[in-house]
């Protein structure tokens, strides 16, 4: 064979071809197809500045020496890896949708600063309220219903939603999504650092290093005045089906007690109501997810050097 005619299954990998421009939708139109073409056309560009990073960075900065067709079957390969790889990107890396308008609507008030309970507050560092008393997570899967549980197992097929449904939330995501993430965390490297500190040490958090969906964290005031936790997960939530309704109890149904009836041949006259209630202290942050189902909850990224410095030099082994 040769060198001038295409190899089919070996050769270079670099310097790739840019992927092909998705042809426009035939005439008439569809809705479906009308809002399909804008979405190719956005994953193509996307996969076409990758495939020019990777050329350049390897010395291949002459585009008219770039081939115009896969020559290989790595080549074909890749290009499908690039596509795929940012079908499945799910935030982007800035968001048209301000940070302010974002927790406006999450909180359905004022995003300014206020005193009372359950208004926005700064991260204040050392002061956020994060159980510090806890070992080990319990594992979520294990106590719940085995119905419960088998849908949590196999989240992925049971619980999120078609492959064609999360394109679409893709689409929309790459316009622009709902987001919010604390000032000083997302701007202060350090601080980020800090707080990923503490969350690890309250065994809150587990280290990743292939997220799908990136998610916000911001602040409130609890009664005690002091901050707040809050994990803000829309954007992973848009992934999943509708959750089933939960059907609790309402103040009416208090109204039709009734402690005078007989129930299976007891006589009840006379007897006394008796109501407790439980609550386990910081009870979600004693639950743990899978390290699959970790990667749609996934914290903005932090620099190793930095969390290094606040580990005292040496990262723990599972970092």
């Amino acid at each position: 064979m040769s060198r001038s005619q295409p190899a089919k299954h070996f050769g270079d990998l670099l310097p790739m071809p840019l992927p092909e421009s998705p042809k426009p939708p035939m005439v008439p139109r569809t809705r479906a197809s009308a809002r399909r073409h804008p979405r190719c056309v956005r994953l193509r560009n996307a996969a076409a500045e990758s495939t020019c990073a990777v050329n350049e960075l390897a010395g291949f900065t002459d585009r008219s020496t770039w081939p115009s067709a896969p020559l290989n079957d790595a080549q074909v390969s890749a290009q499908k890896l690039i596509h795929d790889l940012h079908c499945q990107r799910s935030w982007p890396r800035g968001s048209v949708v301000r940070p302010r308008a974002a927790l406006k609507k999450l909180l359905r008030q004022s995003p300014a600063y206020g005193g009372s309970t359950g208004s926005l507050a700064p991260y204040l560092d050392g002061m956020v309220s994060i159980p510090s008393d806890q070992g080990d997570p319990c594992v979520l899967s294990e106590i719940l219903d085995p119905v419960n549980r088998h849908l949590l197992e196999n989240f992925e097929s049971l619980m999120m939603l078609s492959q064609d449904q999360r394109d679409h939330v893709v689409e929309d995501t790459l316009n622009g999504s709902e987001s919010y993430m604390d000032p000083t965390l997302e701007s202060d490297p350090r601080a980020w650092a800090s707080f990923v500190h503490q969350l690890y040490r309250a065994n809150v958090i587990i280290f990743i290093s292939d997220p799908r969906v990136q998610i916000g964290a911001f602040f409130v005031l609890t009664k005690n005045g002091k901050p707040r936790f809050i994990a803000d997960a829309r954007r992973a939530n848009r992934l999943f089906r509708r959750p089933p309704t939960t059907i609790l109890g309402s103040i009416e149904s208090w109204s039709r007690l009734d402690l005078h009836s007989d129930l299976d041949g007891v006589d009840l006259d006379g007897a006394e109501l008796f109501v407790a209630q439980e609550d386990v202290k910081d009870f979600f942050f004693r639950l743990a997810i899978t390290r699959a189902l970790s990667r749609f909850f996934a914290f903005q990224e932090v620099d190793p050097e930095l969390l290094r410095e606040e580990f005292g030099g040496n990262l723990p082994p599972d970092v």
